[in-house]
């Protein structure tokens, strides 16, 4: 499953959210468990976010910036654990940084380029 969105207000826009909370349904997705957050019904499923941010790939693992020295998949780990907890697994995030001010389309579509070689195995890897 593979999750475009750009990230608004530090997290998926409202109206992601909400389809989100319509289609993640109880005994479709999840089911209760003896051990909360194990009751995933997509067990063997692997999920890959797809990122648009405004802000700079260069404030994420510097502890001077404003996530403190976190990652960028710390800075997300509540729509990381959404995905555990209905039993999917993450492929690794794309993202790209500095949309509005400075976006660099060149770079980012090699960067795509790269990424789809990597986790797919298609294309040619640069």
């Amino acid at each position: 499953v593979i999750m475009q969105t750009p990230i608004y207000w530090f997290s998926i826009p409202g109206k992601f959210k909400q389809y989100i909370d319509r289609v993640y349904m109880d005994n479709i997705f999840f089911k209760g468990s003896s051990q909360y957050g194990r009751g995933g019904l997509l067990t063997g499923k692997k999920y890959m976010f797809s990122l648009t941010w405004n802000a700079p790939e260069a404030i994420f693992d510097n502890d001077e910036a404003f996530y403190e020295g976190k990652s960028l998949d710390e800075a997300i780990m509540h729509l990381h654990k959404m995905n555990q907890y209905v039993g999917m697994s993450p492929l690794p995030t794309y993202t790209i940084h500095d949309v509005v001010k400075h976006p660099n389309i060149d770079h980012y579509k090699h960067k795509l380029e790269n990424h789809v070689a990597e986790v797919f195995g298609i294309g040619e890897h640069h």
